[in-house]
């Protein structure tokens, strides 16, 4: 028996690693990467345009803290720009709490 034709699939998935501020990286380093002494607003900016660009179902953000007004990057940060997007998210914690609050990672999927 041929088995029946299965339809195809694509899933495309986008996943940065943040860089929670507190690292302290600055462009010290003769060979170190630019974006190391960007601030978060321009790094922040620049990753929300390279996700419209790519536009991928699932976006994954490594390092980021769930809430704080203090601390950045934060999942609130990206709730809302990804919301207009037609994304939803859902963070989950690390097993450790800093001093701002709760780090983990996020996960946007498109609506």
């Amino acid at each position: 028996m041929i088995p029946e034709k299965q339809a195809e699939c694509t899933v495309s998935v986008l996943s940065y690693n943040t860089l929670v501020e507190k690292s302290g990286f600055t462009n010290t380093v003769k060979n170190d990467p630019p974006w190391r002494s960007y601030g978060w607003q321009s790094r922040r900016e620049q990753l929300i345009l390279k996700m419209i660009e790519a536009s991928p179902l699932i976006i994954c953000l490594q390092e980021i803290r769930h809430v704080s007004q203090y601390a950045t990057p934060n999942f609130q940060e990206f709730k809302q720009p990804l919301w207009e997007m037609g994304f939803e998210g859902v963070f989950a914690k690390r097993n450790l709490e800093g001093e701002f609050g709760q780090e983990g990672l996020a996960i946007f999927y498109n609506r």
